[in-house]
């Protein structure tokens, strides 16, 4: 398996994300801890993590320099195998929309690594920009995940990225 290999966006339905990202050297279970324990969370993903991940928890990731925040919470919590949870970010309640639902799967490669398939729903017809918007953020934080599991020193943040 190339590490460096991209995620990438599966073919689907217009009411969906499917997105397959490949990691090399690592285990389902330590890529698992890397959607749910806060200190492996702020490395890829989100400066501010609370997570409480059970059936039923919830959880809070904040991009404050951005002043977005993400909030949701978990119907399955599987180590190494499954996670479910809801999506909703802050700035969509005020308009009524109801939070989406991501599942994440985590399989072992046959070389030793582990295999993402996340699936992210629904969009109706009017969402498709969310919906291309998600998917570009989700292959572009696995991207940085990739990186994170692979040892990269330093990986630029979203907003490093998008800042004027």
């Amino acid at each position: 398996m190339n590490p460096m290999q991209p995620p990438r966006a599966l073919p689907s339905a217009d009411d969906r994300i499917i997105i397959e990202a490949r990691f090399s050297n690592i285990t389902p279970e330590l890529l698992y801890d890397h959607f749910v324990r806060p200190t492996l969370v702020i490395r890829w993903w989100s400066p501010y993590a609370d997570i409480h991940a059970r059936q039923g928890g919830a959880f809070h990731y904040a991009w404050n320099d951005l002043n977005l925040h993400l909030r949701g919470s978990f119907h399955a919590v599987e180590r190494g195998s499954k996670l479910i949870f809801t999506w909703q970010w802050d700035h969509e309640k005020p308009f009524g929309r109801a939070p989406r639902t991501v599942a994440i799967t985590f399989r072992p490669c046959e070389d030793g690594g582990a295999l993402l398939h996340i699936e992210h729903s629904p969009y109706d017809a009017q969402e498709q920009a969310d919906r291309k918007a998600h998917a570009e953020a989700w292959l572009y934080y696995l991207k940085r995940l990739q990186g994170v599991v692979a040892g990269a020193q330093a990986v630029p943040t979203f907003a490093q990225i998008h800042s004027p």
